[in-house]
């Protein structure tokens, strides 16, 4: 059963130093009180959490891709990209407006 909106279990600006001008994983740290949400470090449930998730966002990090896209798609949630710099692999084969949500970085 998905019992939580959505999640982010990753590197973040307060445990990671090297992610403190990622805006948008700084804007996630914000999120974290909320009910029906999961967001924080890396935990030993992440793909148990993941599971019960409807959305997984899917932010940007130090380069133009991340593991967190596949995790999404093995976890069965709707991945929610943001990042304005994501490259989606696959484009000739997957519709990926069809099976994901991309969210522009300017507006978090």
């Amino acid at each position: 059963e998905r019992t939580l909106l959505f999640n982010f279990h990753g590197r973040l600006p307060v445990n990671h130093g090297y992610y403190e001008n990622v805006t948008v994983r700084r804007a996630l740290t914000e999120l974290a009180h909320l009910p029906n949400v999961s967001i924080g470090g890396f935990i030993e449930e992440y793909f148990e959490v993941m599971g019960k998730s409807h959305f997984c966002i899917v932010p940007e990090g130090t380069s133009s891709w991340t593991n967190h896209l596949y995790e999404s798609f093995f976890a069965g949630c709707i991945p929610l990209i943001v990042s304005d710099r994501f490259v989606l692999p696959f484009q000739d084969l997957i519709e990926w407006s069809q099976v994901s949500i991309r969210w522009p970085q300017n507006e978090v």
